[in-house]
């Protein structure tokens, strides 16, 4: 296994990006929860066919797939690194149930590379989940180029 400062390193960025994901994404998801007119006003211009109902429906589903990876990282990751680092690497395939997420990521399933190369390839991902929630402009800009038409 590599050094355990990497593995450290790498999983205290994966958790401190996920907890401003999900920290950035807690305003956006109260607007679209209230139907605030202002989230939507540009996607109604350029987008006059769609009502806003459908784009609210959009927003959400947007924001619920931003938000399902740090998820994932913050529920796993406490007790995936006190496992690898108690157990080992070769005994935490065993725990397979309890950080399906973070074995995938960390067996190369998920990224085609493996242990510190997946969480590296994760940082990336959670980082443009980041840019996403950064603000609500780029939230907005995501939405449009991926979940309309």
């Amino acid at each position: 296994m590599e050094t355990i400062q990497v593995l450290s390193d790498n999983l205290g960025v994966c958790r401190k990006l996920s907890r401003k994901i999900i920290k950035n994404s807690i305003d956006i998801i109260k607007k679209i929860d209230k139907e605030d007119e202002e989230l939507v006003e540009d996607i109604l211009e350029e987008f006059p066919f769609l009502t806003k109902p459908n784009i609210f429906s959009k927003l959400k589903k947007a924001i619920l797939d931003i938000t399902k990876e740090p998820e994932r990282v913050l529920k796993e990751i406490d007790g995936f690194s006190n496992t690898l680092l108690r157990e080992g690497e070769e005994n935490i395939y065993t725990h397979e149930r309890m950080y399906p997420f973070l074995l995938r990521v960390w067996s190369g399933d998920i990224y085609d590379k493996t242990q510190n190369d997946g969480l590296k390839e994760l940082i990336k991902d959670l980082n443009k989940n980041f840019e996403y929630v950064e603000s609500e402009e780029n939230f907005i800009d995501f939405v449009r180029k991926n979940y309309l038409f």
